[in-house]
This record gives structure tokens, sequence and C-alpha cells, in this order.
């Protein structure tokens, strides 16, 4: 059995699957179902890694029925919501952090995805910097200028920022450790190197001299 699959990791999956259920136009009953499952998850007293390893039937748990409960035990036994993997290789999981930016509920997501191919931030980010929101039905001005706003926000909530910003923070850090006796070669790597978008912490990658310590 998987550890470690703690109670708030399991509904923040069931949220997830239940967002990209519904930029999938899944029947709104099943999306229902799967976000009133994350609310008892939630605000259970046990975690449910112990009342699968003690044998508990889960259905015992309110609005959880048996094809969930077996969904859930797989997710504690093998660290795999089944049903998500299922939903994500029609539906990309990145559309589901879209609908945490105020103004983009599913519907607007799917939107974004179907009529310009924005699948994440990054992607959307470079959209309403472009001016390309604002062609698309429901969208205007002041909206993509929110959008824009609510990434920033959102950004910060996460802790990721953009290569620019990280590469103008981090400037004097790495001159400085250049510097340092016994550093021969230091470069900044991971998602960095990789020049993504944005950023969520530097990797630096130090060669010592012969001989340093």
């Amino acid at each position: 059995m998987t550890r470690g699959v703690e109670n708030l990791e399991i509904a923040k999956l069931l949220d997830e699957l239940a967002d990209l259920l519904e930029i999938q136009g899944a029947n709104p009953f099943r999306v229902r179902a799967y976000r009133n499952a994350a609310e008892t998850v939630k605000a259970s007293s046990r975690s449910l890694a112990d009342l699968v390893e003690e044998g508990t039937d889960l259905t015992a748990l309110q609005g959880v029925g048996k094809d969930l409960a077996h969904q859930l035990e797989g997710l504690i036994r093998t660290g795999t919501l089944e049903r998500l993997e299922e939903v994500s290789r029609e539906v990309p999981r990145s559309l589901a952090t879209l609908t945490r930016l105020e103004g983009v509920g599913p519907k607007k997501a799917r939107k974004l995805w179907d009529e310009l191919g924005v699948t994440d931030l990054d992607e959307l980010e470079e959209a309403a910097e472009a001016g390309r929101l604002e062609g698309i039905d429901g969208f205007g001005k002041k909206s993509q200028e929110k959008i824009l706003r609510a990434i920033t926000d959102l950004r910060q909530v996460t802790g990721r920022f953009k290569i620019s910003e990280v590469e103008r923070l981090t400037s004097g850090l790495v001159d400085h450790v250049r510097e340092a006796p016994g550093v021969e070669r230091l470069e900044r790597v991971g998602s960095f190197r990789r020049r993504r978008e944005t950023v969520g912490d530097v990797d630096l990658l130090v060669q010592l001299a012969p001989g340093g310590d």
C-alpha cells in the first residue's frame, strides 16, 4: 500500500477530476458526486488510508458509492486515481489550474482551449498579453486585464515567477557564489536552464576546483 496519501491530497485530486469532467462537458450529477466526495474526505476525522488498511467499507462515508469507493481504494494502494488518468488523456490536466483564476470557470477554460489552444497559465498569459482574448465571445479588454492580474496573484500564491524576474533576483547571488573560493563553475539548471516561462525554484549546479571543499 502506498504510504503518505493524505486526505487533503485525495480531496484535491477529486476536485481536480470534477473540474476536468466539467470542462469535458460530463453529466453535472457525476461532477457533483466527485465534489461532494471531496468535501466528505476533507471533513473526515479519520485517514482514508487507515480506513482502507483496516478493511473498512468506504461506502459507509457520505456520498461515496461502490464505484467511487473502488477508485479511492485504488488511489490509496497505488497512488493513482484511475478515473483522473483516463480523463486527462482527453483533457489536459493543466486546464484545471485555469479554473482557479477569478473569472475563468470550466466553460471559459474549455472555450480558451477550443479557440486558442490554451492549456496552461503560461499560454493563457501569452495570449492575453497579445490581446488575443478580446476576439473570443464572453471575453473583452477588461476581462483580459482581469485575467492577467489573476495570473499574477495565483503565481504569488503558488510561488512561481516569470523567468525574467528570477534572472534579475538571483543574478547577484549567482555572481557572489561564482566568486567564492574553490568554485570553478556554477550554472543555473532545472526549469531555468530549460527556459520555461515560469520558474518555481532555482537549482544551482556547482563544480569545485580540484582540491576544493
